[in-house]
């Protein structure tokens, strides 16, 4: 997962664990997680969050939509901003 997520974003990203409860509703919990921000932005981090936890509505996913009913965020630092012209804080892909 740490290698998929860096890979599509160009940016680090890490965890120390990843527990999945099944069910209907599977829920998803990562632990220590860690996401770079990207190089023109200020600081190192988007992202660091002590725990994230999510369910996904199954059914939801056989309807081709994605649902995710429930997010839980734990020791969360969140580092959103804007960038000139107020474009997203996203990398460029040339």
């Amino acid at each position: 997962m740490e290698s998929y997520v860096t890979r599509k974003t160009h940016r680090g990203f890490r965890i120390s664990d990843l527990h999945v409860r099944l069910g209907l509703t599977p829920t998803i919990r990562l632990g220590d997680v860690y996401f770079e921000n990207a190089p023109s932005a200020e600081g190192a981090t988007i992202a660091t969050i002590g725990a994230v936890e999510f369910s996904v509505s199954l059914r939801d996913l056989f309807d081709g939509r994605i649902l995710i009913p429930r997010v839980a965020l734990t020791d969360a630092g969140l580092r959103f901003e804007r960038l000139a012209a107020n474009r997203r804080n996203a990398e460029q892909k040339t």
